[in-house]
């Protein structure tokens, strides 16, 4: 967790955003020098302090991880084999049921009533959906298996903690079929999305919020689909969300984003426009 001050906060909140590990990464996301801003002293744990006066603003990002890696996913869309689209989707769904994430909502909800953030940037917050197979390229699966949103703010909720959805982002949309049962083919969907919580009683229910405002970036990666004509794509978007908070008459953007993969200078450009 890190705590923030009301003063010049915009830097520090991309600052600590970026050094704060992922859950269920075994790598630290690391900014380049160039997005470390003077303001925010980065520790070993990955929180930070502010060296700024004002009231403390105690914040939480987490990457909620969706479950799997969807490498092969992609790569088996990409060579247009239904068979070898059908086995990677099927592996990707075992590893979701596998790392349990209603289990893992648990530790989070703990890990929140110890730190009680009065906000919350969430990645990966995952929705995963089921429905007939069907050769439709549209994700249209609505059958809900798996909700991240809905099941940390339940576990919160059986602790007495009060949180809110602030922003709430979709991102990527797509869906393969693959078996979730023996002999059972179904269209197997996950939507991406980006989520800002607010505490909503006791000190968050003194912050002021205005001015919410989500969005995707409008570079993204865009992998093609074998075998379609014209040549479809799985388009992964990524997204910010973001919301004006003043705690004591003084006013600091707080940004939850989510970058793709990829060189450290694009991050830091995604960045600067989010912060423009």
């Amino acid at each position: 967790m890190a705590m923030f001050t009301a003063n010049d906060p915009l830097a520090m909140v991309l600052a600590c955003a970026g050094v704060v590990p992922a859950q269920g990464s075994t790598t630290p996301t690391t900014p380049a020098p160039e997005q470390q801003s003077s303001t925010a002293n980065a520790l070993p744990n990955g929180n930070c302090t502010s060296t700024t006066y004002g009231p403390p603003i105690p914040v939480m990002t987490r990457n909620l991880y969706l479950g799997a890696d969807l490498s092969p996913v992609l790569a088996a869309a990409s060579s247009g084999d239904p068979t070898a689209i059908v086995k990677a989707t099927t592996d990707a769904w075992q590893h979701v049921k596998a790392t349990n994430f209603p289990e893992r909502a648990e530790a989070i909800a703990d890990e929140i009533e110890q730190s009680e953030p009065l906000l919350v940037g969430l990645q990966e917050v995952s929705l995963f959906r089921t429905g007939p197979a069907d050769t439709s390229l549209i994700p249209n699966a609505t059958n809900v298996e798996y909700d991240y949103l809905d099941i940390l703010l339940r576990a919160l909720d059986e602790r007495g903690l009060h949180y809110a959805v602030v922003t709430e982002t979709d991102e990527a949309d797509a869906e393969t079929p693959g078996f979730t049962a023996p002999g059972v083919l179904q269209d197997i969907r996950l939507t991406d999305r980006d989520v800002i919580l607010r505490r909503t009683d006791g000190l968050g229910s003194k912050l002021q919020l205005s001015n919410p405002q989500t969005g995707q970036y409008v570079a993204h990666a865009s992998l093609p689909i074998g075998g379609t004509t014209p040549t479809q794509y799985i388009d992964l978007w990524r997204g910010w969300g973001s919301v004006d908070v003043t705690p004591s008459g003084q006013t600091f953007r707080f940004i939850n984003t989510h970058l793709e993969q990829g060189g450290t200078s694009k991050r830091y450009k995604l960045l600067k426009a989010t912060s423009s």
